[in-house]
């Protein structure tokens, strides 16, 4: 989901390693002068407010100012491990925060100006000292830097799009006033059914519109659930089929500046619909593949209704370099135990990717199709002296034996071909059915 400052994209995060998936902390921040390492930010707590700023080495900013119930709705809530160390949790991400004697004299007299090298400065070292990507995207960042130092007379905008552009990371965004850049795509052959080029809203048009058609590969019409995110039905030989379009907003008026908790419990209450309506299903289809993100909250509660039992779905960590675990714990509320199939490709991004993972470490699940897209962290906001405001990812997501999912995505356990053509039986029609039978020989 893409992010506003408000939202941070960070997903209110509710899991430590130790506790399981529904037991949030209701603890905050005493007041002080906290620094979190790994995201690069301090926060200044009193009793009713949160003054947040971004801090690297080429100096500090001023960011959004919260009031203390919505910094913890968006940054996490508080818990005290046995080291003595103060994570603000936040499903399924830790952030470890230390307290300052004093605010860091930088951000005593924060940077605010329009000067172009400031600000390229800013966003240089910003970049240098928390992406973690480069060299698995090819870029180098100290040429970059040079470059863009050198064009300091240029409008700003386009010399700080140059920058990332080559990054193709769907997680980096500029927003200056009415311009922005935003580099998240979608893949698929042709265009859409009125020449336009592809978008996620025709995608989920094309998919929508077949499996609720007369040429659905479903015995009948999908239903659409969850505030138009959700579709589900039945396939021959009594077989689920459920597909997330997205990982939150599965009620009406939920956005994504409502707090992550508020989008699980919703998201709860739909899968508790279809997995009650698809109680007798011998078998599922999970069709990730037009996942286009939203908040890992979710796609955590998706796949814990999969999960028999504790299971170390994935390993992560921020530019502090802590590595943590982060289990899936099964749900309490209706389940599913019987053989899964996971669809999966590049329009599966982002919270659709970390299900995709999750998924990838239950013995019951079969992963199908392409890989995803591999931006699997969080879209992490900072704000320039200037006043624009800018998301780079920072998280590495590690498989359960410590591979990089980052750039690569979530491999399938079986490949299929990319669909060559636009029609809806290629695109969609083909890989479900593909699944299907796959499923069949596992429940004969």
């Amino acid at each position: 989901m893409r992010t506003s400052l408000l939202a941070l994209c960070f997903s209110a995060f509710l899991l430590t390693p130790a506790v399981g998936f529904a037991q949030q902390q209701a603890r905050v921040l005493p007041a002080g002068v906290w620094h979190s390492e790994g995201y690069g930010y301090v926060a200044v707590v009193d009793r009713r407010r949160v003054r947040t700023f971004d801090l690297s080495a080429a100096g500090c900013v001023r960011g959004p100012t919260y009031t203390l119930s919505d910094f913890h709705n968006y940054f996490g809530r508080v818990t005290t491990e046995s080291g003595g160390n103060v994570v603000l949790n936040r499903s399924p991400t830790r952030d470890t925060v230390r307290e300052l004697e004093r605010l860091p004299a930088s951000c005593r007299r924060p940077l605010r100006a329009s000067d172009h090298n400031q600000n390229i400065s800013i966003f240089s070292q910003t970049f240098a000292e928390f992406y973690p990507f480069f060299h698995e995207r090819g870029v180098d960042w100290q040429a970059a830097t040079n470059a863009a130092r050198l064009r300091s007379d240029e409008d700003l905008f386009e010399v700080l799009a140059d920058m990332v552009q080559p990054l193709n990371d769907g997680h980096v965004t500029i927003a200056a006033g009415e311009r922005s850049l935003d580099l998240e795509t979608v893949s698929a052959p042709g265009a859409a059914l009125d020449g336009a080029p592809w978008a996620w809203r025709s995608l989920r048009a094309s998919l929508r519109d077949y499996v609720q058609s007369a040429e659905t590969p479903l015995q009948s019409p999908a239903i659409l659930s969850g505030n138009r995110r959700v579709l589900y039905g039945r396939l021959a030989g009594n077989i689920g089929y459920f597909a997330p379009l997205a990982m939150g907003a599965w009620a009406e008026g939920q956005t994504e500046d409502t707090p992550s908790d508020q989008h699980a419990a919703a998201a709860a209450s739909v899968m508790d619909q279809i997995l009650n309506e698809l109680s007798d299903a011998r078998g599922m289809v999970i069709d990730l593949r037009l996942n286009s993100g939203g908040f890992d909250a979710v796609a955590m509660e998706v796949v814990s209704r999969f999960a028999a039992q504790r299971t170390l779905a994935f390993r992560k960590h921020a530019a502090d370099g802590n590595v943590y675990d982060v289990y899936l714990e099964p749900s309490q509320s209706r389940g599913f135990d019987g053989p899964v199939v996971i669809l999966i490709g590049d329009n599966t991004v982002s919270a659709g990717e970390t299900a995709a993972l999750a998924f990838a470490s239950l013995p019951n699940a079969h992963l199908l199709g392409q890989p995803t897209r591999g931006i699997l962290s969080d879209a992490i906001p900072k704000t320039l002296p200037n006043g624009w405001t800018y998301t780079l990812s920072i998280e590495s997501v590690l498989t359960p034996e410590g591979a990089l999912v980052e750039v690569v995505g979530v491999q399938p356990d079986e490949m299929t071909s990319s669909a060559e053509a636009p029609e809806p039986e290629l695109l969609w029609g083909r890989d479900i059915l593909a699944a299907a039978a796959w499923l069949r020989t596992r429940m004969n």
